[in-house]
């Protein structure tokens, strides 16, 4: 009985994963909140004494490119954000040297991770309008 129920809840939660529904996290935290920004294309995330990183899918329209904007306020430790798209060689890199960057499009992953880091981070991403350039 256990072992049909278990075969019935993992395809459930791998289409939650593919979906963007479902976060993988791995931290320790005082305070961690997740919500959207307001928009679809964003998230905004307050944190206190975090530490490791938290993974989810972000479900982004086909044969578009997107910029990527990571907006910091940390006031102790670090935080950083990985993108990975489907068919990229390397992932994208946001941080506070790199706030802005432009990235194919497609199902990405998003990784952020935290070292000790207390303050606020808004990621956003905004379709290119012009999508005629090749990469």
């Amino acid at each position: 009985m256990h072992f049909l129920l278990l075969l019935l809840l993992i395809p459930v939660f791998y289409l939650l994963w593919l979906n963007g529904m479902l976060v993988i996290n791995c931290k320790r935290a005082l305070l961690y909140l997740d919500v959207r920004a307001g928009v679809p294309n964003s998230r905004k995330v307050t944190f206190s004494g975090c530490t490791d990183y938290t993974r989810r899918v972000l479900r982004l329209s086909c044969n578009c490119r997107y910029r990527f904007t990571l907006s910091c306020n940390v006031t102790k430790g670090t935080v950083r954000a990985e993108i990975h798209c489907k068919g990229a060689n390397a992932p994208l890199l946001l941080g506070t040297e790199h706030p802005s960057q432009l990235m194919a499009s497609g199902r990405c992953e998003l990784v952020l991770f935290f070292e000790q880091a207390d303050g606020t981070l808004q990621l956003t991403w905004e379709r290119e309008e012009n999508n005629a350039q090749s990469f």
